[in-house]
């Protein structure tokens, strides 16, 4: 197995949002943003949110925190079998989902209906048209990670730098439901990072993600009995078995031992592990294939690192561009193709489209609706969090260069907090009763980021704290 560390992103060439100055740290760039993701508390709201499955529906099914990990796991093998940088690549992969919300990608897509114009709150009067169009999981861990979370008052957010953020963006699609790029750059300003700050770290965690996902939705749907086994294999044969190599043929042999399995338990590991295996080693073996096609026909010399970032942008430009098409290439055409006919043919028939996935989802899009009409109708029921980050958006906007006076001003230190909440709180009634265009905008923006960060549970709580239930009084 061959490696090119040369196509390893180099530490020393980090780009950190706000320069801190010298530091006396053991850890390089990377390993930073990786300890900031990880301490940070989106991270642990994790844990709460749901991948498929209603977070808490079985301890045994993923929720975003362990699927998280289990990208991190097979993105590093990845990158470790090619020679990348593994710390980008943890940083890039703990991170990558940061800003999705409850209730999996149904609360995604309703968020991103909200923001532009959602029927429901348009016919009772809700200003939308003042507000950013757009909401994608993926830019909202961007803003997540520059704008809300916040520690001192050295830098707004966690200061990471910009090619750990380059691959929480191009984790996943850029645009969204017919909303276009441009539209989401009038969200996150200036948080942005450039193509210079691209990585092979970001495409492998890219990748890392799709084949987490069809591992656990093997798993996950045998495991919540969605899925039959026997169909499950005889979909699997017929699907992988246009997948010519080695790799395709450990994987048969795999097939009639989970078949032959009486023991969920076993056959369970077997399939996961086997799909795994599968996905990764087709991965490796194909991206050294294009990797000796970049590095015959750009690095030419005995300092290939250097070249390699001598000449990034002109890779960028002929190779990476087409960010799908290139991790089609790392997947292989023949693996790519038999992976989107099972997603079409039978995951998305059988799972997303189950009678349980469809009324986990009407439920999240009913709770989610209502939290967000709540607020918006009356901000004052908002949490002194929200309060705060509501007059943030109101005095930066999307400058993120002044994100930082905004919080300082926001939370004086010639006042304690109570007051300081208190004084805002008075603007607020005040702003909202003169129907100040600012705030309202400001206010859709600041709604929507905290709906985005709370967990399954909470949202649930919240919900019933408002119009009253079993959980109004558990936070």
């Amino acid at each position: 197995m061959k490696k090119f560390p040369y196509f390893a992103a180099n530490t020393s060439c980090a780009k950190r949002i706000f320069n801190e100055g010298e530091r006396d740290d053991i850890r390089d760039e990377y390993q930073i943003d990786r300890d900031r993701v990880l301490y940070s508390k989106a991270f642990r709201r994790l844990r709460g949110k749901t991948q498929v499955f209603i977070a808490g529906y079985d301890d045994h099914v993923r929720n975003r925190l362990s699927h998280t990990l289990e990208v991190c796991q097979i993105a590093r093998t990845i990158s470790k079998a090619l020679g990348l940088n593994e710390m980008l690549t943890e940083a890039i992969a703990l991170g990558h989902d940061l800003g999705h919300t409850p209730f999996g990608h149904v609360g995604e897509r309703l968020l991103h209906d909200i923001s532009c114009g959602d029927k429901i709150l348009v016919e009772k009067g809700f200003c939308h048209e003042k507000a950013s169009h757009g909401f994608k999981h993926n830019w909202q861990s961007v803003r997540v990670a520059c704008n809300l979370e916040y520690h001192n008052r050295d830098f707004p957010g966690l200061n990471l730098t910009k090619e750990t953020l380059w691959g929480f963006l191009h984790h996943s699609g850029l645009s969204y439901s017919g909303v276009d790029v441009p539209f989401y750059k009038t969200i996150y300003g200036d948080l942005l990072p450039d193509h210079d700050c691209w990585s092979f770290e970001g495409i492998v965690v890219n990748l890392a993600d799709e084949i987490a996902q069809r591992h656990h939705d093997i798993e996950d749907g045998l495991i919540t009995e969605i899925l039959d086994r026997k169909s499950l294999i005889k979909c699997l044969e017929d699907t992988y078995d246009k997948v010519p190599g080695q790799n395709a043929g450990n994987l048969k042999r795999l097939w009639q031992k989970a078949r032959d399995e009486i023991y969920p338990e076993f056959y369970f590991e077997t399939l996961a592990r086997g799909i795994v295996n599968f996905y990764v080693s087709e991965t490796v073996e194909n991206t050294e294939k294009i990797f000796n096609t970049i590095a015959e026909k750009y690095l030419t010399g005995d300092d290939k690192a250097k070249i390699f970032y001598e000449k990034k942008g002109e890779i960028w430009s002929d190779f990476v561009r087409n960010e799908k098409a290139f991790v089609r290439a790392m997947m292989s055409e023949s693996l790519y193709n038999a992976d989107s006919e099972l997603q079409s043919n039978y995951f998305k028939k059988r799972i997303l489209l189950s009678h349980q996935a469809q009324k986990n989802d009407g439920k999240a899009q009913y709770v989610i609706r209502k939290i967000v009409e709540a607020y918006l109708t009356n901000p004052q029921q908002m949490p002194d969090n929200a309060i705060i980050m509501l007059f943030v958006n109101c005095e930066a906007a999307n400058k993120y260069d002044k994100q930082l006076e905004s919080m300082n001003k926001v939370l004086s230190k010639e006042q304690e907090r109570p007051e300081n909440i208190g004084l805002w709180r008075q603007r607020l009634e005040q702003l909202y009763k003169d129907n100040d265009c600012a705030l309202k905008k400001a206010l859709v923006r600041t709604v929507i980021d905290y709906v985005a960060g709370m967990t399954d549970d909470y949202a649930i709580a919240v919900y019933e704290q408002l119009y009253g239930g079993i959980k109004q009084n558990r936070y």
